[in-house]
C-alpha cells in the first residue's frame, strides 16, 4: 500500500495527529509515515509497521531499527501493540 493511502487510513477523520516520537501536533500536510521496521530492512507499509511522525523525527531515525527506538513510541498513541524487532537492538 502506498504511503499516501496509509497516511489517509491513519488520520481517518481526525484533523490533527501527534508525532509518535516527539508528540508535536501535526496536520495532514505536515505529517509523514514512518516505518518502525524500515523499508530498507524489509519493513512493509502496513498498519502494524507505521506511525505518523513529523519530518524531522522521521529523518533523524533514517533506517534505524531497535527495540529501544520502538519503546520510545507512546503506547497510548497507537491502536496496536508493538512487538520486539526481529532485527535486534
Amino acid at each position: 500500500m502506498a504511503c499516501t493511502k496509509m497516511k489517509n487510513r491513519l488520520f481517518g477523520t481526525d484533523i490533527h495527529m501527534p508525532c509518535a516520537w516527539c508528540g508535536r501536533t501535526l496536520c495532514f500536510v505536515d505529517a509523514t509515515v514512518d516505518h518502525l521496521v524500515p523499508r530498507a530492512f524489509g519493513g512493509r507499509t502496513t498498519l502494524d509497521n507505521v506511525v505518523i511522525a513529523c519530518a524531522p523525527c522521521n529523518r533523524r531515525r533514517g533506517a534505524e531499527v531497535s527495540r529501544q527506538v520502538q519503546a520510545q513510541v507512546m503506547p497510548a498513541r497507537l491502536p496496536w501493540r508493538l512487538e520486539p524487532s526481529p532485527y535486534g537492538g
